[in-house]
C-alpha cells in the first residue's frame, strides 16, 4: 500500500528560562479552504565521510575531578492534517447538536495523512566533538562557500579568527548559534564561535591584552571550555602566556585554537622559531598542556619562494587522544584544521530528527482509549480525569509517530558547480606543492567563478521566494519577518555575587527574581477592611448559588478548537493544538464532561494552572538585569479553551444584567483605550459647540 502524502515544516528557537530549546515551527491547518497547499519536498540525509585525522606535537596533559550536571528535557513537534479534513471537522460540530455519532467515529469525514516534522530529542552519551579552526582573513566574502564546507563536515563548534567584521555585519549559519568577538580599535582582527543550538552551553567573557579571544563553556558532567584564539603578529610575546592562564584558570577540561603567530621546530616545518613559538613550548612543557597540531603546514604562503608553517593549532588541558588535520578546502592563504576527540565525561546534545506523525492512527488509539463517558464526582475526579486525558493523548502520539536522523543543508550546489570546487581543491593543492605560477593564475580564476555561481544561485532562490510571494498575501511579510529575526543571545546576568554564565544558576536566578516582582506591595492596610472583605467571601461561599452557569456541549468545545492557531507554544502537557484538532469524538466528548463538571463544582484544575516561563529581553535595556526580561508564560491549551468557555458565560451574564457602564473601554470586545480617548475628545469638541466651559 502505497504511503501517503506528507509535509514538513522548519523550526523556530526558544529559551525557556536561560536554557536553549529548539522548538519548530508547524504549518498545520489554516481557515482558509479555497487556498491551495503544495507539499515541501522531503530532505535527505546527508552523511558525509569523514577523513582520518593526524596530530602532532602532542605533550602529556593532566587529569581533574567530575562534576555533576543534570539533564535536559527533550522537546516534540508535530504537524497537522490537511484543510480538508478541517472542513469536515466544522461540518461534524454543526450536526452534533442535533444527531449522535458513534463511538468510534472520528471527529471528521476525512481520515488525515501521515505527516512529519521537525524534533531534537535529546541524548546523554560521550561522542566524538569536532571542532573547526580557521582563520578565515575576512569572512564576509567567503559565506557561500564557507557554508558548503560546514554542510559536508557538520562540525558541532567552529572557531573563527580574523573575521573583519564590524557591528553592522551579520554571520549567520543554519542551525548555529553565534557568538563574536569583533575588534572596534582598527581595521582587521576579531573571533567568533560558531556553535550547534542542540549543544547546550553559555558564553564566557574574558578579558585578554595581547591575544583576541571568544570563549564558550559546554555544559555537561564536566564542562568543555571551547576558546578560538587570535594572536597578532607584532603583539608582545611575554603576554601570551598569561593571557592563556585567564582562558585555562580553573577550568579542567579546556581547548583553545587558532592562529597563534607562534613558530616551533616542536610543530612547525620551519627550522627557526620566533620568540612566541619558544615561551609557548616552555609554558606547554613545565605546566602539562597539550599543544595538537596537525601533520601539514597551514598557512600557505602567497609568494613563489615563501616558507609555509604550522601557526593553526590548539592548546589544551585535561583532554586527550586530541586529532587534528588540515583541509583545502576554502579560499584563504590559512587552512582549516578540523579537530576531533571524545569527552572525557557524557554531556547533553539534541539529534536533528525529522518526525512523522501518522494521525489515521492516533486517532485508531484514542477511539479506543479514551472512555466517551467518564465519572466523575468531585474535585479530585476532575483532577484525575484530566491527569488520564494528557496522558492518553500523549502515548497516543508517541505511538503514531516515527523519528528519521537528518541533516540540513544550507542550500542545493548543482552538480557542475560541486565539480568546479573540487578542480579549485584540486588546484589549490597543485598550487601549494609546485609554485607554479600559471596554476596560480587558473585558481584564482575558478575561486572567482566560483564565487559568482554561488551568488547567482542564492539570488535566484530570493527570486523564487518572491515570486511565489505574489500568489499569497501574507507570504512576503513571512519572508521580510525571517530577514529581519536576529537570534537572540543572553549575556551573563548580573547577579548578587558578580555575574552569572551557567545556564542553570540564569534559571535559578530568574525565578528569584520573577519571585520577588511577585511579592505583594509593602503598603499600609486597614485591618478593618481586610476583615471585612474576608467576612463578604465566605458568606458568599456558605451560600448556595442561585443558578449554575449554562453548560457547555461538544459542539461548542469544536468551534474553539477550530479557531486555535497551529503554531502557538504548548504548556507543559506537551500536547499542540494540532493534536487537539486531531481528537476523535469520544475524545471530545471526554474534553467536554470535564468542562461540565469544572463549571458545576466552581473549579479550576491544578494541571491547567501550571506554566512554562520563557523570558525575552525588553528592546533598548540593559540585557545584563534580569529585570529587564520579559516573562512569557505557556499554559495548557485545554486550559485555554476552558477559559474562553468561562469567558462567554460571563460576558453574557454582564451584557444582560447591564453590569459594565457603557464609558468603560478596557479589556471589552472590540474596544480599547483610544476609544475612550475619542469618547473624551468628543464630549470635549461638542461642549465647545455649545458654548459650554471645562475646567
Amino acid at each position: 500500500m502505497p504511503k501517503k502524502s506528507s509535509k514538513q515544516t522548519p523550526t523556530p528557537r526558544g529559551l525557556k528560562f536561560g536554557e536553549e530549546r529548539i522548538q519548530e515551527k508547524g504549518k498545520g491547518l489554516q481557515r482558509q479552504p479555497g487556498k491551495k497547499q503544495t507539499p515541501q519536498p522531503t530532505p535527505e540525509e546527508i552523511n558525509p565521510p569523514r577523513a582520518p585525522s593526524t596530530s602532532a606535537g602532542n605533550i602529556p596533559a593532566t587529569s581533574y575531578p567530575q562534576r555533576a550536571s543534570g539533564n535536559l528535557p527533550p522537546t516534540l513537534k508535530t504537524s497537522g492534517p490537511p484543510n480538508s479534513w478541517m472542513r469536515g471537522l466544522k461540518t461534524i460540530h454543526q450536526d452534533l447538536q442535533i444527531r449522535q455519532v458513534p463511538r468510534r467515529q472520528v471527529l471528521g469525514n476525512y481520515r488525515p495523512a501521515q505527516s512529519k516534522n521537525l524534533m531534537f530529542p535529546r541524548n546523554r552519551r560521550t561522542r566524538p566533538l569536532k571542532i573547526v579552526s580557521w582563520n578565515a582573513d575576512s569572512i564576509i566574502n567567503k559565506v557561500n562557500e564557507f557554508e558548503i564546507f560546514i554542510s559536508e563536515h557538520d562540525p558541532d563548534i567552529i572557531a573563527l579568527q580574523e573575521t573583519k567584521l564590524r557591528p553592522c555585519h551579520s554571520l549567520n549559519l543554519p542551525n548555529y548559534k553565534t557568538y563574536r568577538t569583533d575588534r572596534l580599535t582598527h581595521r582587521g582582527g576579531g573571533t567568533a564561535i560558531l556553535i550547534k543550538r542542540s549543544i547546550p552551553h553559555h558564553i564566557l567573557d574574558i578579558k585578554t591584552h595581547s591575544i583576541e579571544n571568544t570563549t564558550i563553556s559546554i555544559e555537561g558532567d564536566r564542562n568543555i571550555t571551547v576558546s578560538s584564539v587570535y594572536r597578532p603578529p607584532r603583539s608582545p610575546a611575554q603576554s601570551l602566556i598569561s593571557d592563556l592562564l585567564k582562558i585555562f584558570r580553573n577550568r579542567p577540561e579546556c581547548i583553545a585554537v587558532g592562529d597563534y603567530n607562534a613558530k616551533h621546530s616542536s610543530w612547525n616545518h620551519h627550522p627557526r622559531p620566533n620568540p612566541a613559538g619558544t615561551a609557548l613550548h616552555k609554558f606547554a612543557r613545565n605546566c602539562g598542556f597539550v599543544i595538537t597540531a596537525p601533520g601539514e603546514p597551514t598557512l600557505i604562503s602567497n609568494r613563489r619562494n615563501g616558507a609555509d608553517s604550522t601557526i593553526d593549532f590548539g592548546v589544551s588541558c585535561g583532554l586527550s587522544n586530541i586529532q587534528a588535520q588540515s583541509v583545502l578546502d576554502l579560499s584563504s592563504d590559512h587552512n582549516p584544521v578540523i579537530f576531533t576527540f571524545t569527552p572525557n565525561s557524557p554531556y547533553v546534545y539534541a539529534h536533528n530528527c525529522c518526525t512523522f506523525t501518522n494521525w489515521e492512527r492516533f486517532q485508531d488509539i484514542l477511539s479506543v482509549t479514551v472512555p466517551g463517558n467518564p465519572k466523575i464526582s468531585d474535585e479530585d475526579g476532575i483532577e484525575r480525569a484530566v491527569e488520564n486525558l494528557t496522558h492518553l493523548i500523549q502515548n497516543s502520539i508517541n505511538q503514531s509517530s516515527k523519528i528519521k536522523f537528518m541533516t540540513h543543508q544550507a542550500f542545493t550546489i548543482p552538480s557542475q558547480t560541486r565539480q568546479k570546487i573540487k578542480e579549485k581543491n584540486r588546484l589549490r593543492k597543485i598550487w601549494q606543492e609546485t609554485r607554479y605560477p600559471p596554476v596560480k593564475t587558473e585558481l584564482n580564476r575558478m575561486q572567482r567563478e566560483i564565487k559568482r555561481e554561488l551568488q547567482n544561485i542564492k539570488n535566484h532562490a530570493w527570486d523564487c521566494d518572491l515570486e511565489d510571494a505574489n500568489d499569497d498575501p501574507n507570504a512576503f511579510y513571512k519572508i521580510m519577518s525571517r530577514k529581519r529575526h536576529r537570534q537572540i543571545i543572553y549575556p551573563p546576568l548580573l547577579g548578587y555575587r558578580g555575574l552569572i554564565y551557567d545556564t542553570r544558576e540564569k534559571a535559578d536566578f530568574f525565578a528569584d527574581t520573577l519571585e520577588e516582582s511577585f511579592k505583594e506591595n509593602k503598603t499600609p492596610y486597614s485591618n478593618t477592611q481586610i476583615d471585612l472583605v474576608n467576612r463578604t467571601v465566605r458568606s458568599y461561599l456558605r451560600n448556595t448559588p442561585i443558578s449554575l452557569p449554562s453548560l457547555t456541549s461538544p459542539g461548542e468545545v469544536c468551534e474553539i478548537i477550530l479557531d486555535l492557531k497551529n503554531k502557538k507554544a504548548p504548556g507543559k502537557d506537551n500536547v499542540k493544538n494540532l493534536a487537539l484538532k486531531s481528537l476523535p469524538i469520544n475524545a471530545i466528548t471526554y474534553l467536554t464532561k470535564v468542562f461540565n463538571r469544572c463549571l458545576a463544582h466552581n473549579y479550576f484544575p491544578k494541571a491547567w494552572k501550571h506554566a512554562i516561563i520563557t523570558v525575552l529581553p525588553k528592546p533598548g535595556k540593559d540585557d545584563k538585569l534580569a529585570i529587564n526580561y520579559r516573562p512569557i508564560s505557556l499554559l495548557s491549551t485545554m486550559g485555554k479553551i476552558f477559559e474562553k468557555i468561562v469567558l462567554k458565560r460571563i460576558q453574557k451574564f454582564t451584557q444582560d444584567n447591564s453590569i459594565i457602564p457603557n464609558f468603560q473601554h478596557g479589556f471589552q470586545e472590540k474596544t480599547s483605550t483610544s476609544h475612550q480617548l475619542l469618547r473624551i475628545s468628543n464630549n470635549i469638541i461638542t461642549g465647545f459647540n455649545k458654548g459650554r466651559v471645562f475646567s
